[in-house]
């Protein structure tokens, strides 16, 4: 089944998982970690829970508030993702270094 995720959370989760590629329309093979190879055209596409991990990996150390506000995914949705362990728990809000 295209799209299909062992790990989704179906019922707890949103389930975003592309059924068609975005750029052509064709049909999408599961590749992984939330990533989508389109079967036509090669190119990649993301679930919510893959937009998350790309943005986590070229930016650690991010807010839940950063990565939603430039991933698109919800707060709430990257709530569960961290509750779920899919994700490592991030802060809420950067702290302020004192120290500093």
């Amino acid at each position: 089944m295209a799209g299909f995720d062992v790990f989704n959370l179906k019922g707890n989760a949103v389930d975003d998982a592309p059924e068609e590629c975005p750029y052509c329309g064709s049909s999408v093979t599961y590749a992984g970690l939330g990533e989508y190879t389109c079967d036509k055209c090669g190119k990649t596409c993301y679930d919510s829970y893959g937009r998350v991990r790309n943005y986590l990996e070229k930016n650690p150390g991010a807010t839940a508030i950063e990565v939603s506000q430039n991933t698109g995914v919800s707060k709430q949705v990257i709530k569960r993702l961290i509750d779920s362990d899919r994700i490592q728990h991030m802060p809420y809000r950067r702290q302020d270094n004192a120290d500093t």
